[in-house]
């Protein structure tokens, strides 16, 4: 797990305040203020589990792409191909 602004591996109190973001204002997501200069041990966000296999991409997908019309076809066949090779 990151920091959305800085990058930096973060802590699952952090990131659980990340993931609801309506609920702090940018200063209180802050990780000086809430991690800190502790060492943080790198873990995955929980949800990894649950939505892929070890939280490696499937595929990289591009809304913009699946918009524009000379490509937008070859970015739903990447899309129906992952799911179609999907065991779930």
């Amino acid at each position: 797990m990151r920091d959305m602004f800085t990058h930096k591996i973060t802590t699952p109190h952090h990131w659980n305040m990340i993931m609801t973001p309506t609920a702090y204002t940018r200063a209180q997501l802050d990780y000086d203020l809430v991690v800190g200069n502790v060492t943080v041990t790198p873990a995955y966000d929980p949800m990894c589990a649950t939505v892929t296999d070890g939280c490696a991409p499937a595929a990289v997908i591009s809304a913009e792409k699946l918009r524009d019309h000379d490509v937008g076809a070859a970015e739903t066949t990447a899309i129906a191909n992952v799911l179609h090779n999907d065991n779930r």
